[in-house]
């Protein structure tokens, strides 16, 4: 059950995931503070009013995983996404051709709600529809998308705005994710696999068909000092995962690498990225969310140990790779803690506002450590700090997830 021909239909819909988000949250999103030096230089824009457009992104991705729940129970999701589809690509030709602040503020504004419509909360839907076994590979695999598509396109992005500038290289991007992302969501996504009378991956038919939605939802606990602990957790995460994303290139180049070197460094870390989201969904299947967390809080101790001591080369390349293998955590994560904590009633909710807490966390960060840098004379000090904030998170979230098993369910 719930296979057509020699293939399951949710392997479809993972590579489904797999072009969306590469063409969305890694085409679009990941690559555009290449866009913030040649729009300053053209427009006459300082550093800073272009900084806040990226601060954009981050809060219209946290405001839709806030209104998730909301949003999913009153509009039918494969509509929303389909809307979003056509959306990002008009609303991000249109940012191409903007020439006023305000106006690029909006747009950044609407790209990010689009793609966050089309990404980490839909699926995360959609994959826990079509998988009750495998589902951490299921959305390993689907979001690493986002890596594949910033490593592919930082490469043709420099080569278009080299020969082209930013506008046209901006509009082809739009046109590239209009061809490819609408004809997808349209014809080709399915959100459940009942749509096409099929069960989810690990059940049988008549069982699957059968099962209501477990769990105690999302009003019987969103007080409590369980849920409360998860969520404040999953905001230092956050925000310890992007200290360290959104101040890799300018502390490598403070410590005396070139920026080759730096951007090269930068590459590593998207690559190992690819595979650590499939690592950290594979590893939670099969050995479990503590242990799953217990290696995250390693690699991310680690990580911060290593960034301090980057000025040696070997270090600064121990520090790429373990950043690849535990930032999916604040993506990959969320919504397997939701399930597997909560279980599926009211799932679209709880997993938008554990993505919202890590949204919150990603937010501050830069901010923080702008002033953290402005004070201390550089990052240093900051990274020390986080080590004891990720041993604190890691283990408050060990304790509030202790006994949390998705086959007890």
């Amino acid at each position: 059950m719930g296979r057509t021909g020699r293939i399951f239909y949710g392997w479809v819909i993972v590579g489904c995931g797999v072009l969306i988000t590469a063409l969305t949250a890694g085409m679009i999103i990941n690559t555009n503070n290449l866009f913030v030096v040649p729009i300053c230089e053209e427009l006459g824009f300082s550093r800073a009013q272009m900084s806040f457009a990226q601060t954009l992104f981050s809060v219209a991705a946290m405001l839709v995983s806030l209104f998730a729940g909301p949003i999913f129970a009153k509009f039918r999701l494969h509509r929303i996404m389909k809307l979003a589809a056509v959306g990002i690509g008009l609303f991000y030709f249109a940012y191409s051709r903007a020439s006023n602040l305000f106006v690029i503020y909006i747009l950044a504004f609407l790209v990010s709600a689009c793609s966050s419509l089309l990404t980490w909360m839909p699926f995360s839907v959609i994959i826990s529809n079509w998988f009750h076994k495998r589902a951490g590979l299921a959305l390993g695999i689907t979001f690493m998308g986002s890596g594949i598509g910033g490593m592919i396109f930082f490469n043709i992005l420099g080569a278009l705005l080299g020969a082209f500038g930013w506008r046209t290289a901006m509009a082809v991007l739009s046109a590239i994710c209009a061809a490819v992302v609408i004809p997808v969501v349209f014809f080709v996504l399915k959100i459940s696999p009942y749509e096409m009378g099929l069960a989810p991956y690990g059940e049988e038919g008549e069982r699957s068909l059968a099962m209501e939605e477990y769990g105690p939802g999302l009003h019987a606990v969103w007080k409590t000092r369980k849920f409360v602990s998860i969520f404040l957790c999953l905001v230092g995460i956050g925000f310890a995962c992007n200290a360290l994303a959104s101040t890799q290139m300018p502390y490598l180049q403070d410590v005396g690498y070139s920026v080759s070197t730096s951007a090269m460094l930068s590459s590593c870390y998207m690559a190992v990225l690819i595979g650590g989201k499939v690592l950290l969904g594979a590893f939670t299947d099969r050995y479990g969310l503590s242990k799953m967390l217990v290696m995250v809080g390693v690699a991310m101790l680690a990580g911060f140990v290593c960034v301090y001591y980057a000025k040696f080369l070997p270090m600064a390349i121990a520090t790429a790779i373990l950043m690849g293998i535990f930032e999916p955590v604040s993506t990959v994560a969320l919504p397997i803690i939701a399930h597997r904590v909560y279980g599926t009633r009211d799932y679209g909710a709880i997993a938008g506002l554990f993505t919202a807490a890590s949204s919150i966390g990603c937010a501050i960060a830069p901010t923080a450590f702008g002033l953290i840098y402005d004070v201390a004379g550089g990052y240093g000090p900051g990274y020390l700090a986080m080590i004891v904030v990720t041993l604190a998170c890691i283990a408050l979230l060990l304790r509030a997830v202790h006994g949390a098993n998705a086959e007890e369910q």
